[in-house]
């Protein structure tokens, strides 16, 4: 992520409407604190920061996401209307009606309504729900919804090989293993 694009298009969108880091952490319920961070760079925003910058900035969070870096070439090209036509295709295979999965996700049912209609996107929270009622990983919903990027069939088949092999390791292997990961991402970080 170039962290200067995105420092650069928050100030923009701050101008825009005259704002201060006050303001704007007023509006999108992000401490000032954390708002000076993610001006300086110093921050990379969250998915849960990334909406509430997007509701505050009257913008779409796909807007946020990309000025953020959290795309990836392929969701360039996300199709807004991807999760709808997932969620209603996994009603259908169920026979449930849009009442049902509301139930089953412990949602109101006019959550499941706004999200078909595309009048809301879908959050975090209410994907973990979804997930949980159909029977899916979380992730899965997730990169369905656009909140993760999308992963390749290579990128899976290599995740598949790691999962097993960690899941094979002891608790404390797997930890010492994680920490490697860190260190070589810092130093390959460094070198670039």
């Amino acid at each position: 992520m170039d962290v200067s694009n995105f420092c650069g298009w928050l100030k923009n969108k701050m101008d825009e409407k005259g704002w201060s880091q006050s303001e704007l952490g007023r509006r999108s319920g992000i401490s000032q604190a954390q708002v000076g961070r993610l001006l300086l760079g110093a921050r990379q925003p969250g998915i849960k920061a990334c909406k509430s910058l997007a509701n505050a900035l009257d913008c779409s969070v796909y807007d946020v996401y990309r000025a953020a870096g959290l795309f990836n070439l392929a969701d360039e090209q996300y199709e807004p209307t991807r999760f709808r036509d997932w969620l209603l295709e996994q009603i259908a295979k169920r026979n449930w009606n849009q009442a049902t999965l509301a139930n089953a996700a412990g949602l109101d049912s006019a959550v499941i309504s706004n999200l078909i209609s595309m009048r809301r996107q879908p959050g975090e929270a209410t994907c973990s729900r979804i997930a949980a009622a159909l029977g899916f990983p979380p992730e899965t919903v997730f990169r369905i919804a656009n909140l993760l990027p999308t992963i390749t069939d290579e990128a899976e088949g290599i995740l598949e090989e790691w999962r097993e092999l960690l899941l094979r390791l002891s608790t404390e292997n797997r930890e010492e293993l994680r920490q490697i990961g860190e260190l070589k991402l810092r130093r390959q970080k460094n070198r670039v």
